[in-house]
């Protein structure tokens, strides 16, 4: 490469000099040495100049490829699970599966063979605790993924979530495309977009909506809420789409602990803890027939009673299954909190659990709203859950819920 240089250079003085080969033989000849009698060889300082120059560059370019490079593996590393991994200039569909999410452990995820689903263009991680969700997607916020497909319940899309906002700057462009596989217990998100089928059919669907649309791909956008708590260690903000707290917080609880997930595992465990609420007969009595102690504030207005049944805040209309319990209204999310006790709401399950437009609420006012609100304040020291998450805070906290960003999901 110096000899090159060198010759160039001689070019460059011929013209400069306009073909005098006498003045061109005295600019070069400052750099030419005779050896030994023969002819005239470049200067060394001439030929290890532009060489280590040349090397110096190509040396900076390097470092700066293994740099890049590694600011996209190392995060992956971390984690014992990578099925896939893909150079970084490739774009595809990436997949995160949450081994722990209700229809993935005991290795069931392992069948579903996502790897092959996505293809080569693809990314899979499987993870197995919750900070490897956070390096997951933040792996492919790096990337710049542009569809993420969730293998996990509400609980992993609540996370996953949160982080996007979080680092992402709330921007709604700026987010990918998630789409729930259905492989939680639960899985009222994706009821809610009206996904069904098995997570290798879903993942499947998303291939095809992406090869087939490029650029354009179909999207749905929902609000989430956000909940900002405050505790005595400090604030924290979480974003979803469904929060509950007082006998729907003890329930999911019992729910976790004793059952192996699943809309009829949760109605069943439902009805046993309101049966037992009323009867006080057995350990399940608490569930239902205690009561929350609570402060709640509703766009400003405070509720009379400082003990609570339950209380609900989410953006879907529709809870589990085909119930429906909230009622129209002007705000940003659906509200239910009653500090009616469980043998006053009993009889009225039927109009509890199926709100009618038009009909009146099932009980005064005064202790039982259900309608849209756009701010939510409570004050209490029992947990609560979001998307299906159990948070066993046993401290004074204020929970402040309301509208957060819309998050983009793709529509199949």
């Amino acid at each position: 490469e110096a000899l090159d240089e060198l010759g160039i250079a001689r070019e460059l003085a011929a013209q400069h000099l306009d073909g005098d080969h006498a003045a061109e033989d005295e600019v070069l000849g400052e750099v030419a040495l005779e050896h030994d009698g023969g002819p005239a060889v470049p200067d060394v300082r001439l030929v290890v100049a532009p060489a280590f120059r040349f090397a110096a560059e190509r040396a900076r370019a390097a470092v700066t490829a293994v740099v890049h490079f590694l600011s996209i593996v190392l995060p992956l590393r971390s984690s014992p699970a990578i099925l896939t991994l893909l150079p970084f200039s490739m774009v595809g569909i990436a997949v995160l599966t949450n081994v722990n999410s209700g229809k993935n452990r005991h290795g069931k995820y392992r069948g579903l063979a996502l790897e092959d689903v996505v293809g080569p263009d693809g990314l899979v991680i499987a993870t197995q605790c919750v900070e490897e969700l956070d390096d997951a997607i933040q792996t492919f916020l790096d990337r710049g993924e542009r569809v993420v497909c969730l293998n996990g319940g509400d609980g992993t899309i609540q996370r996953v979530v949160s982080h996007v906002i979080k680092n992402d700057g709330g921007t709604e462009n700026g987010m990918p495309l998630l789409l729930p596989l259905r492989g939680g217990t639960m899985n009222v998100i994706a009821d809610n977009l009206k996904l069904s089928g098995k997570p290798h059919d879903i993942c499947a669907k998303a291939v095809a909506a992406v090869d087939g649309n490029g650029s354009a791909l179909p999207i749905v956008s929902l609000p989430t809420i956000r909940v900002e708590k405050q505790m005595a260690s400090g604030t924290e903000v979480e974003y979803g789409f469904l929060f509950g707290n007082g006998a729907l917080y003890r329930t999911h609880r019992l729910y976790y602990e004793e059952t192996d997930g699943g809309n009829i595992a949760a109605v069943k465990i439902i009805l046993k803890c309101l049966a037992a609420g009323l009867t006080h007969k057995t350990r399940y009595a608490p569930v239902f027939g205690g009561q929350t102690a609570m402060k709640v504030t509703i766009d400003g207005k405070q509720m009379e009673g400082d003990t609570f049944t339950i209380c609900l805040a989410m953006m879907f209309k529709s809870l589990v299954l085909s119930f429906s319990p909230f009622r129209e209204g002007e705000g940003d999310f659906y509200v239910l909190a009653t500090s009616a006790r469980v043998g006053q709401l009993a009889p009225k399950l039927h109009k509890l659990f199926w709100a009618k437009e038009g009909k009146p609420a099932p009980l005064p006012e005064e202790i039982f709203f259900n309608s849209k609100a756009r701010e939510l304040i409570i004050e209490t020291s029992e947990g609560h859950t979001f998307d299906g998450e159990v948070y066993a805070i046993e401290e004074p906290h204020a929970l402040r819920l309301t509208r957060g960003p819309d998050v983009r999901f793709l529509k199949l």
